[in-house]
């Protein structure tokens, strides 16, 4: 090895390239710089590429870069020989360093061969500069979007009408908004840092932190996710309800949870009102309802003694009497049925509010027929007609409460809206989406709009005295009866066109009283 090193560097039997031909000065030096500068250059470049290629691990064909490097610093040690040759002829050593050098570049160049497909699969560096642009453009408008979601929370939870606490694995609060500062009366800094079952009272305050660790331990649920009433403590030791939901959150990986509560004195104080008023209402519908019962338990008898007593008169000297007193007794007896029939509506108003609501299975159009019948008598005896559109459907609502209301309805139509003989009715239903709407119209003298709604008040009677006698509680009892299953009466008239009174209710599941 020593002995090829040294044959190597042997300079015997060669010339320096001074002595070779007729050199210049001039000419000399300039090669001798020329390839010292090259020499410097190509020692430099795979410096400065062994530097890039080590600091990038993401570089791509790095087996080139290193190639590049062995082959141009074979090409500077070329030009370092040829420039030490002018004083000491190593050619053999310029002959091995060239062998070097031609291995080198055609290793580099087999290299390149190889490489250079999957190179020219490669995007072009503008369309590469390109994407990278526009991802830094998607990451730029991502983190503009994150930051906007984070300022549209915070302007959410710092507005917010409920108190937002959120509090840590160890009930330590993180975040109080200025609701729950303002609700339990402490400031954000007085919060903050301290364990939240300061704003608890007592059995509360006891129990938290153990719930706190049991859920974290085994999972069980008693507020988180669920939520319910539970008592807030504010700083001046006033407890008051709170509604309170609480859920669990990670942040990176701390466990963190999220309490929204809100006070709820107010609605509680306005439930209990509530209460009071509807046991008011219940009370005084009692009352009523003992009153109209009373009321009509005394001043029937009275009545009935005096309609026999005319009736007595009329059997015994109905003959006698000449024709005006003889039409006063019929006026009297008239009177005295009508009495009894406003006494028997006011009882029966009386009975409405606390009737059962008891759903049942009912044909609609057998319904209608049956409240027919039942007025059969009145409605031949003026010739009526009565013309009935209604589909034979089962239903289910309360049977006793329609069928009543249906009644009073045919029975005003004949008593006020069919004053000739030959009168024709109409009965119509619809049934849709839950709902049915019962149509009665007439073809009689119409209501005028402005009595719409004069017509369901008690007592009141527009029709002329002409008209047949009557209570004037028909419709009052027809809007106390579809009030009691949460129905409706309406009323639809053109004077001169008829009138036409509408039953709407539902249909379907049982209602709840």
């Amino acid at each position: 090895m020593i002995v090829v090193l040294a044959n190597i560097f042997d300079t015997s039997g060669f010339p320096r390239r001074w002595d070779c031909g007729d050199w210049s000065g001039f000419l000399g030096w300039t090669h001798v710089i020329s390839d010292l500068l090259t020499w410097a250059a190509y020692t430099a470049i795979p410096l400065v590429l062994g530097a890039f290629v080590l600091r990038r691990k993401d570089i791509p064909f790095k087996r080139i870069f290193w190639l590049f490097g062995i082959f141009i610093f074979a090409c500077g040690a070329v030009h370092l020989i040829e420039a030490i040759i002018f004083w000491h002829p190593l050619y053999r050593l310029s002959a091995v360093i060239k062998v070097v050098t031609a291995i080198a570049s055609w290793g580099t160049v087999l290299a390149l061969i190889t490489v250079t497909p999957h190179v020219l699969a490669m995007p072009a560096l503008a369309a590469r500069t390109e994407l990278a642009e526009k991802q830094i453009e998607e990451v730029r408008q991502m983190g503009q979007i994150a930051r906007d979601n984070a300022e549209r929370l915070r302007a959410v939870v710092e507005t917010a009408v409920d108190a937002i606490i959120t509090i840590d694995a160890q009930g330590i609060i993180d975040s109080a908004n200025p609701a729950a500062q303002a609700m339990f009366g402490y400031r954000s800094e007085e919060l903050i840092g301290r364990n939240v079952k300061m704003i608890m009272p007592a059995p509360y305050r006891d129990q938290h932190d153990e719930y706190l660790d049991n859920f974290l331990t085994t999972g069980v649920k008693k507020i988180i996710g669920i939520g319910r009433e539970v008592m807030g403590q504010r700083r001046d030791g006033s407890i008051f309800p709170v509604d309170l939901a609480v859920s669990e959150m990670k942040v990176g990986t701390r466990r963190m949870f999220t309490g929204i509560a809100r006070d709820v004195t107010e609605r509680k104080r306005a439930a209990q009102e509530l209460l009071r008023t509807a046991g008011d209402l219940e009370r005084k519908s009692r009352e009523k309802q003992e009153f109209f019962a009373i009321l009509a338990h005394d001043l029937k008898h009275p009545v009935i003694s005096i309609q026999g007593l005319l009736g007595l008169v009329k059997n015994d000297a109905f003959d006698q009497l000449d024709e005006e007193s003889q039409d006063n007794l019929r006026l009297s007896l008239s009177e005295c049925d009508r009495m009894r029939g406003m006494l028997e509506r006011i009882n029966e108003l009386g009975r409405i509010d606390h009737t059962e609501l008891t759903d049942e299975r009912v044909d609609l159009r057998q319904l209608v027929d049956g409240c027919i019948e039942r007025l059969r008598a009145k409605l031949a005896s003026k010739a009526i007609q009565v013309v009935v559109d209604v589909p034979s459907v089962t239903l289910r609502f309360p049977r006793w409460h329609v069928e009543q209301s249906l009644v009073n309805l045919l029975d005003n139509a004949i008593n006020y809206g069919c004053p000739k003989q030959g009168d024709r009715l109409e009965i119509t239903a619809k049934v849709s989406n839950g709902q049915v709407i019962v149509r009665v119209r007439d073809f009689g003298p119409g209501i005028h709009p402005r009595n719409h709604n004069r017509v369901f008040e008690p007592f009141r009677r527009l029709a002329p005295t002409s008209e047949p006698a009557g209570s004037g509680m028909g419709l009052t009892s027809v809007r106390q009866l579809m009030n009691r299953i949460a129905g409706d009466v309406r009323v639809e008239s053109i004077p001169g066109e008829g009138a036409s009174f509408l039953l709407v209710f539902g249909v379907g599941e049982p209602m709840v009283t």
